[in-house]
């Protein structure tokens, strides 16, 4: 599936208020990288090795998370498309003048 159409389907199950759109969106992408997060200390807790079940769990998570990013480039007129471009750039810039491993966003 491409960018923008991944980007522009996710508006038919874009089911929340809109009076507090962004909230939801913002609040929503907290809970689902928490959930990631969780899954990984599960796993962190339990001694296990990385196996299917877990893989799954993270693709899972990681769509649920993908969702949201889109949804919140919808809500701000933001193409999913060159939001990953302008990142990449931005991170093969940071690596040219060997400040990628620095702090802050405007290194």
């Amino acid at each position: 599936m491409k960018n923008e159409e991944y980007q522009k389907s996710t508006n038919s199950t874009a089911i929340y208020p809109k009076h507090i759109e962004e909230e939801y969106l913002m609040s929503g992408i907290a809970g689902e990288v928490g959930e990631l997060v969780s899954k990984y200390a599960k796993r962190l807790r339990k001694g296990s090795n990385i196996d299917r079940e877990y893989v799954d769990g993270i693709a899972g998570e990681l769509g649920d998370i993908l969702w949201f990013v889109s949804q919140l480039c919808n809500y701000h007129h933001l193409s999913l498309s060159n939001v990953m471009e302008s990142n990449i750039n931005k991170l093969k810039d940071r690596k040219q003048r060997g400040v990628i491993e620095g702090d802050g966003d405007k290194r």
